[in-house]
């Protein structure tokens, strides 16, 4: 509008203005302003400056008008609600072609009415499936499981039946699992604990409760292992020799920290550690480098093995201690007895 008339875009002018009341027309986006739209732009005849542009947009509405009658009509066909309307719906909003201004418009509708579709067809198999489930007992879980997986991947309620299904699959398992765990417990608790670790194995891989089951089988078979190395160690100890002694500390130090029998090992170490000082001390009269060695057999962190150590360190300086010196050659000779003087025998 502030271009001046005396110029000779005199014709631009009036047709930008044209273009541009027709645009706002358009922007309606009902079949009304489209037409309206179309009707101001057709007011550019060939030989204006914006004929070409014109025509562009009349063709443009002009599909535009064709979208939106199939779009009103889809709706009209929808309405009803039932999966026969839904289908014809689609159906006229698939003729609405990718050129078209509306073509985005027709694929989101189509994309809603599937989803309307797909809810309407498959909620009847969740429905039953939940029903199912609600007893409770493995039979009716397997066949919930059954009926949500008629739900295509893919579809509106696949998501929400995968979930379903796969809690349907761990209750079932669980029902059917969970009386080995129980009864593996009980063995367990009872001492049998071979017997607890063949029941618990009775739950596969793969199962709700298999990381369950291998735990406790750890747990047991780590017990089972104690008690045989506890056992093992006792009778090496039977002899009562300080080797013998040895060998059974050596097998009760291998009953691990986490075994609820550690104590038990640890108190049969100290025990044990207390027979080899008394035994040192008892060879120490008449061997001290014997005692030593045998001392040395008592392991750390045992109630005697400061002792030991102590005791070790005096023997070792009694060992090392320097000889008394012996006493000078000629101090320990004989003196020579005393003689009597020659007697004079006399002159003849």
């Amino acid at each position: 509008n502030k271009v001046p008339d005396s110029g000779n875009l005199k014709e631009q002018v009036q047709d930008f203005n044209e273009l541009a009341n027709a645009t706002g027309q358009a922007l309606t986006g009902n079949v009304e302003g489209l037409e309206k739209a179309i009707a101001i732009a057709q007011k550019l005849k060939d030989g204006r400056p914006f004929y070409k542009k014109a025509q562009d947009l009349i063709a443009r509405w002009q599909q535009e008008i064709a979208g939106v009658k199939v779009l009103e009509l889809a709706s009209r066909l929808a309405a009803p609600g039932e999966v026969k309307d839904l289908r014809a719906a689609i159906a006229q909003l698939q003729t609405v072609s990718e050129s078209n201004p509306r073509s985005a418009e027709a694929r989101a509708q189509i994309n809603r009415l599937s989803r309307q579709i797909e809810l309407l067809e498959d909620s009847p198999y969740l429905q039953k499936a939940n029903e199912l489930a609600n007893t409770g007992d493995p039979s009716a879980l397997e066949a919930a499981v059954a009926q949500a997986s008629r739900i295509g991947q893919g579809r509106a309620l696949y998501q929400e039946a995968q979930t379903k299904i796969q809690a349907w699959i761990e209750r079932r398992q669980r029902l059917q699992d969970q009386p080995f765990l129980d009864k593996a417990q009980q063995l367990a608790a009872s001492g049998n604990l071979a017997e607890a670790v063949e029941m618990a194995r009775r739950i596969r891989p793969g199962r709700v409760l298999y990381q369950q089951a291998r735990s406790s089988i750890r747990a047991w078979d780590v017990q089972a292992q104690s008690e045989q190395g506890l056992q093992n160690a006792r009778q090496a100890a039977q002899p009562g020799t300080a080797d013998a002694l040895e060998t059974a500390i050596l097998l009760a130090s291998q009953v691990p920290e986490s075994s609820s029998l550690r104590w038990q090992a640890t108190e049969a170490i100290d025990e044990w550690s207390q027979r080899i000082l008394a035994i040192g001390l008892e060879q120490s009269s008449s061997d001290l480098a014997g005692a030593i060695a045998i001392l040395k057999k008592i392991p750390s962190g045992t109630r005697s093995f400061e002792e030991a150590r102590s005791q070790i360190q005096a023997w070792q300086q009694l060992l090392n201690a320097p000889a008394p010196q012996s006493p000078p050659a000629e101090s320990l000779a004989p003196e020579p007895p005393e003689t009597e003087p020659p007697s004079r025998v006399p002159s003849r």
